[in-house]
């Protein structure tokens, strides 16, 4: 049991699936990992969840975030 519990507790090194850098990322405590300082609406949450099915890189959540920002800036002209 644990290590079971560790294992919830550590940090997991990932690749992003859209750029393929390494990141760390922490399912089990998603109040201590680095995707938590960026702020996202329900609406740009929705835009990446429905292009990719798993964490991606901070880098790439501001690539993403800003890509939804032009699309809703263009609907709106």
């Amino acid at each position: 049991m644990s290590d079971r519990l560790n294992t919830y507790s550590k940090h997991e090194p990932k690749h992003c699936p859209r750029c393929n850098k390494e990141f760390v990322c922490n399912p089990f405590n998603i109040s201590s990992c680095d995707c938590n300082n960026i702020q996202l609406s329900p609406e740009e949450t929705t835009f990446i969840a429905n292009q990719f099915s798993d964490c991606v890189c901070n880098a790439c959540l501001k690539e993403l975030k800003h890509a939804y920002d032009l699309i809703q800036h263009h609907d709106k002209t």
